[in-house]
Parts: structure tokens; C-alpha cells; sequence
């Protein structure tokens, strides 16, 4: 099998606008998956049986699930490995709901690929083995510029020049905590700019708040998102519940790789990959404080280093030995 070129069929949800971490990182990998795996990729959002058939003759070594276990995902795998074979590797981004682990005897003959050792080590018995790999970023569109740059385009976006710049991006949605950094725009005066999916439905208390504390929300799919990041002068993460983001958040790498600092909770797998290179908040005032020694000395280094190691391809490299690690049994 192992002399023959790899083929994994893939079940992925394929919606053309990458805003969402699950999604955003299935299709760099689809992307930077070199020419030595045959792909088969099934849209998760309109499988029938001509797609079934069509994976049938296909005859996949390994079906990759890029979907978030539940009982929908369970039952599609189910379907497709009964029918047409193939070792099963379960991308595994967020802890699993307390409704779904009665689901997870399901899984115990199967695999799972995760972002962290941190999220690999909370999952390890309910697999027949576990693999992590760091995802990566892509550094030419994520970049840092020049100040003469980052004032051309806060002139592009309308935003004032002399402005402290504070930017998250995201869902508007409780699990974010997004009143922490709305509460410390306020109090350390500084302009805060909230980025937010436009096919997620908003959370109309957590919007009204963010309003009233004069934040700037764009809701809008942006296609060159790297240019907010350019522009600003700080990144805040706040979000508390791991259930609410990927393991590793892609925002957070992406405001490092443009040379901003990053504030952020300690969640996930982020102190594992990022050790002491990022400033850690746990709570509203540990933000303020932050935000305002930032504000008033900015720290030296760039950034930008702290994540120059990680790339798409490198992820990708890794995952396909993950591969083959798992026909070699």
C-alpha cells in the first residue's frame, strides 16, 4: 500500500470565505498538501450519493474528517468508512461538549490529529492514537510594515494617525469575552477596532456594549484582513472558554507575524507554542494594566519572530508523515 501514491478522501467543509479557525486551517492544508497525496475533497454541506460512489472507486487510504464531532459528523463517517474503507483521522480543534462524549466509543478504533500535545494528552484515551502538529501562518501575506506603511492605511480605513490602535478579531458572541477588552478600551482610552464574520449571527447584548463603549466593529468579510492587523498597534485576545475557539487561535499568530504584541488569555494550546513571548491576562484589570504599559512604553523586539518558524508547508509536512505513520500501523 505504502509503495502506492497516497490517497485521502477528505471531508471538509469547502464555504469559499476562510473565517472560521476549523475551516481556515483545513484549507491551508488542502493547499500545501504536496503533489505525493491524492486528494478527494467531499463538501460537508452537500454530500448525496453520487458523492458516496464517487469515493467508493476512489478507495481512500485515509479519510481525514475536518468537521467538529457530533452526532451529524459521527453518523457521516460512519457511512463513508463502512462503505468504503479506509483508516479514519479525526481533526480534533476544541474539547468536546459534554453531550458528545458519550459519543466517543465510536472513535476508540480510529485516530486523531490535533494543534497542541496540551489538547492531544485531554483526548489520548479516546483514540487508538493521537498526533499533534503546530499549524502554521502564512508570513508573506501576514508581514510586518514600515510606519510610513501603517499610516497609509489607517488613512485608507478613515483611522486617525495619532491614535492608539487596539484590534481584535472574531465572533461577536458571549463565549468570547469580548466585555473585558470593551471595558478596557475605556478606561485606558484607546481605539479599539472589533473584526467579525459576517456569516455568523451576532449577539445583540454583546454588540450594544461594544457600541456603547465607541468601538468600531467591522462586519464584513475582508479579503485583505492582514492590513487591520498592519495598521494596529496592539492585539487583544480575551476569550476564556476553550469551547468558543481553536485550540491555537490563527489570530493570535497573525497579529505576531505582523509585528504587533499580543495580549491574550493563557487558553488552549497557546502557552505551550508560545511560552513567555506573549503577555498573559487572566482576568479584566490584568487586561487594563496591559493595555496601558503597552500604551505607555512600547515594547522593544519584533514580534514578527516569535512565529517566524511556523509555515503552512511545514504543517503540511508533518501532517502528511501523520499518514503515513497510521498505514504503517
Amino acid at each position: 500500500m505504502l509503495s502506492d501514491k497516497l490517497k485521502v478522501l477528505f471531508l471538509v467543509n469547502l464555504a469559499p470565505k476562510l473565517d472560521e479557525g476549523q475551516k481556515n486551517v483545513s484549507r491551508h492544508l488542502l493547499d500545501h498538501l504536496d503533489a505525493e497525496v491524492n486528494k478527494l475533497l467531499i463538501d460537508s454541506r452537500c454530500h448525496n450519493l453520487r458523492d458516496l460512489k464517487k469515493s467508493f472507486l476512489f478507495r481512500p487510504h485515509i479519510i481525514h474528517v475536518f468537521l467538529r464531532v457530533n452526532i451529524k459528523t459521527l453518523l457521516l463517517v460512519i457511512i463513508f468508512g463502512k462503505i468504503i474503507g479506509g483508516k479514519i483521522l479525526f481533526s480534533i480543534f476544541q474539547p468536546p461538549k459534554r453531550v458528545h462524549k458519550a459519543l466517543w466509543f465510536f472513535t476508540r478504533k480510529n485516530y486523531a490529529f490535533t494543534l497542541s500535545k496540551t489538547m492531544a494528552a485531554s483526548i489520548t484515551n479516546r483514540f487508538k492514537s493521537t498526533f499533534s502538529v503546530y499549524p502554521g501562518v502564512d508570513l508573506r501575506k501576514f508581514r510586518p510594515v514600515t510606519h510610513q506603511e501603517k499610516i497609509r492605511l489607517r488613512n485608507k480605513y478613515g483611522l486617525s494617525e495619532k491614535d492608539f490602535i487596539v484590534l481584535h478579531v472574531g465572533h461577536l458572541l458571549p463565549g468570547r469575552n469580548l466585555e473585558v477588552i470593551a471595558r478596557a478600551a475605556l478606561i485606558t482610552k484607546t481605539r479599539l477596532i472589533v473584526v467579525v464574520s459576517p456569516l455568523f449571527a451576532k449577539n445583540q447584548t454583546v454588540e450594544r456594549r461594544l457600541k456603547a463603549a465607541n468601538i468600531k466593529i467591522i462586519s464584513e468579510y475582508l479579503q485583505n484582513i492582514e492590513e487591520i492587523y498592519q495598521l494596529s498597534d496592539l492585539y487583544l485576545f480575551p476569550t476564556v472558554n476553550p469551547g468558543s475557539v481553536i485550540d491555537i487561535p490563527l489570530s493570535v499568530l497573525e497579529a505576531l507575524a505582523c509585528g504587533i504584541p499580543v495580549v491574550t488569555t493563557p487558553i488552549g494550546g497557546l502557552p505551550e507554542l508560545l511560552k513567555n513571548n506573549v503577555i498573559y491576562a487572566r482576568n479584566t484589570q490584568e487586561f487594563i494594566e496591559a493595555v496601558s504599559i503597552i500604551k505607555m512604553k512600547r515594547p522593544k523586539g519584533n514580534p514578527s519572530k516569535i512565529v517566524a518558524d511556523l509555515s503552512w508547508d511545514k504543517t503540511a509536512r508533518q501532517v502528511k508523515e501523520i499518514y503515513f505513520k497510521i498505514l504503517r500501523g
